[in-house]
């Protein structure tokens, strides 16, 4: 009897510890804005980064991503330096949004010889 219920705790934890995607697509549409506590419970149980995206989208949406809101901004701040772990050193955008590695030569730069 105790295995079962063994079982039936770790089934339970699972569930509480994921939620259904459709929470994260929500989060698009929603007019209204969810407390800090609820979007770092959805941060906390997120599996993708596009989920993870889509909670500091909606935060920027609702303009409380500055220091003004303590909960969303801490959420916020946890946010980016997860991205920022998972952004590779040395990239970095032109004004065209294209990825430059270091030591790549620019094709448009006047001051080329070529």
């Amino acid at each position: 009897m105790s295995w079962y219920w063994s079982a039936y705790k770790g089934v339970k934890a699972a569930r509480r510890n994921s939620m259904p995607n459709y929470k994260y697509e929500d989060l698009k549409t929603t007019p209204y804005l969810y407390g800090a506590q609820y979007l770092s419970e959805l941060y906390s149980c997120a599996k993708t980064d596009g989920q993870k995206e889509m909670i500091y989208e909606y935060m920027e949406k609702h303009d409380v991503v500055n220091p003004e809101y303590d909960g969303y901004f801490a959420l916020s701040e946890e946010i980016d330096k997860d991205f920022e772990k998972m952004q590779p050193t040395g990239w970095s955008l032109d004004q065209k949004n294209v990825i430059k590695f270091p030591g790549m030569v620019d094709e448009d730069d006047p001051s080329l010889p070529f």
